[in-house]
């Protein structure tokens, strides 16, 4: 090919010139045919295409073109533009035959015995996994009483799927307390629970909207009564609470400060934080709450008539649910590369392709040497055109005396002049000096000692989401559940009546009489055990020996009865990631119906008329 000037008539700012396409050497009609180029300015404002008609037939003889194309480039375009060629055809299977072998030999080139002795690195994927973690919420609004205590205010739900509405009183002092329940986990230890705060106070009509969506509110944090209390309970899991001084004057919202009427509901957002010394950043957790200020000398009717055919249900205290996902972070750097080995992952579809393998490390290295090429070529090319081809000649210079002068001494400043010059001449490829073409081992960690290596592990990241209740539950009903009260005085492990709603893939436990959730078990990838071997291990006795005991009777007793030792022929177990919870149902039939309802929430098969069976607490 070559470049010629074109007679064309163009604007004073375009410049114009013909490319005269003749031949293309190097390439046989087998490997591919319909060969065609297409060439472009890259670097200008108005960039122009040209294409050559497709050639065929030309066999083993070069691709004969003899075509002339118009191109145009600005004039005030960078020096830096570049004329592109681009070389397309319809090809074979031997030009692909040719690229496979290619691959191969490149690969078995590059460090062949290193090759045959490292090790496969592990990829991320295999050894840090996601983790999740189950967190069950409950809380609850102090308000100051007559005796001088903070008791906890009335929460009224309108049905079994409504959240509930704080009664708060007007003008009172108000404490808020949140309650946290999760499992005891060396891998995710929680350091400190601090920054409770409320904010976002809008106002919810009767039709469920926000009539004030225009207005913010900012975030005002609660002064820490004290500090967050812990306690451990014996079925594995431990309760973190913490209570916060909340001054709602503080917010100047006329909402938290007048009554609110009996149709709308005030929707606050509690926000809180928790440090984990395993985390790179805090988990931030958001869960909004709704409640109706009511005037100071206000108390809620109570009717045993309208409570027949009311299903308004009242408690202390509201819950939730919140899911944590614990990932490591992504590698952010070139030198964290080397951890980031995916060759051996599977992909799906993968064996379609047989024995073929993707490149390795070679084909990095053999782009970042074309990419160099391309640009050394670029940078002749551009100097030449601007400085000509006489400047960039090198010619020897006449000598008019053989003799030579002696070299003088250079100076402290001439000399490191030229030290930094020979240091940048000598200095190898940057891109090529890259610590993902070392080793499989970090070159950062290996001249470090061992105090400061196990200091940069890798860090990890959460994400806290609140999940919502699912409005369907499968089965609800009262089991027995293992007691954490202990007393000296009784032989056999004391069990405790429950209310168990089964709202896939959580199972909601509520205490009984009052109704309020106490925890929740995550039943997405627990398995279930019919009869567990260990139950006799709990203290309970055999059935013979109940039917001998003298306490045995008609009626229902809580603490360590008989009767509940004799229920122990009906337990089952409930194996989850982080524990095991055991429950006891009062007939095997009882049983059975409870495995088969859990059986069914594994599969999603929800029938609406199992969906309305739910129970009152």
């Amino acid at each position: 090919m070559s470049l010629e000037p074109s007679l064309a008539e163009s604007p004073p700012s375009t410049l114009k010139f013909n490319i005269v396409m003749r031949d293309f050497t190097g390439f046989s009609e087998n490997e591919g045919t319909n060969v065609h180029a297409q060439m472009s300015v890259l670097g200008s404002s108005g960039e122009s295409v040209a294409t050559t008609s497709p050639i065929a037939g030309f066999g083993e003889t070069p691709v004969r073109f003899e075509s002339i194309h118009v191109l145009s480039v600005d004039r005030k375009a960078e020096q830096s533009a570049v004329l592109k060629i681009a070389m397309f055809s319809q090809l074979t299977s031997t030009h692909l035959d040719k690229l496979v072998s290619w691959d191969e030999l490149r690969e078995l080139m590059e460090n062949p015995e290193e090759a045959k002795q490292a090790k496969h690195r592990i990829p991320e994927s295999e050894f840090m996994t996601e983790e999740r973690y189950d967190v069950f919420c409950k809380v609850q609004f102090l308000e100051l009483s007559e005796n001088g205590q903070y008791l906890p205010v009335e929460v009224v739900h309108g049905d079994a799927n409504d959240e509930g509405v704080f009664q708060l009183h007007q003008g009172l002092q108000r404490r808020i307390s949140v309650t946290l329940t999760q499992h005891l986990s060396e891998s995710l230890p929680w350091d400190d629970l601090k920054n409770l705060r409320v904010g976002e106070i809008h106002l919810i009509d009767s039709s469920g909207r926000i009539s004030d969506i225009g207005t913010t509110t900012p975030d005002i944090p609660l002064k820490q009564i004290q500090d967050p209390m812990i306690k451990d309970n014996a079925d594995g899991t431990s309760n973190v609470t913490i209570i916060g001084q909340w001054d709602s004057s503080l917010h100047k919202s006329l909402l938290l400060d007048r009554s609110t009427n009996e149709d709308c509901r005030v929707r606050i957002s509690l926000r809180w934080d928790i440090l984990s010394s395993r985390l790179d950043k805090i988990m931030t957790f958001s869960i909004n709450q709704h409640l109706q200020v009511t005037p100071r000398s206000y108390y809620r009717p109570q009717s045993v008539l309208k409570s027949f055919w009311n299903q308004t249900r009242v408690t202390r205290a509201t819950d939730g649910l919140f899911n944590i996902v614990v990932r490591p972070t992504s590698a952010k750097r070139a030198a964290d590369l080397w951890r980031m080995d995916t060759s051996k992952d599977y992909v799906n579809g993968e064996e379609l392709l047989g024995s073929w393998s993707p490149r390795g490390l070679s084909l990095v290295k053999d782009y970042i040497t074309a990419r160099r090429k391309r640009r050394q070529m670029q940078e002749i090319e551009s100097a030449r055109a601007a400085l000509g081809m006489k400047r960039l000649s090198i010619s020897k210079p006449k000598s008019r005396s053989r003799t030579v002068s002696p070299a003088q001494e250079p100076t402290d400043q001439e000399e490191d002049l030229l030290r930094r010059c020979l240091a940048i001449w000598s200095r190898p490829a940057f891109e090529l000096s890259s610590s993902i073409f070392g080793t499989t081992t970090p070159p950062e960690r290996e001249n470090l000692p061992p105090a400061q290596a196990s200091e940069r592990k890798t860090k990890y990241i959460a994400v806290v989401t609140n999940i919502p209740k699912n409005p369907v539950s499968l089965k609800s009903g009262h089991l027995l559940t293992p007691s954490d009260d202990f007393e000296p005085h009784q032989t056999s492990m004391q069990w405790k009546r429950r209310f168990v709603d089964l709202r896939p893939p959580y199972l909601m436990i509520h205490s009984v009489p009052n109704g309020e959730a106490i925890n929740a078990i995550n039943l997405s990838y627990a398995r279930i055990d019919h009869d567990p071997d260990f139950k006799r291990l709990l203290g309970g006795v055999p059935s013979e020996a109940a039917e001998e005991s003298p306490m045995r009777g008609g009626g229902h007793r809580r603490n360590g009865s008989a009767d509940l030792n004799q229920g122990l022929g009906h337990v089952f177990a409930a194996y989850g990631e982080h524990g095991t919870f055991l429950f006891a149902a009062r007939s095997e039939s009882q049983k059975v119906d409870w495995i088969l309802k859990i059986d069914q929430s594994y599969f999603g098969s929800v029938q609406e008329e199992d969906g309305l069976e739910a129970g009152g607490v």
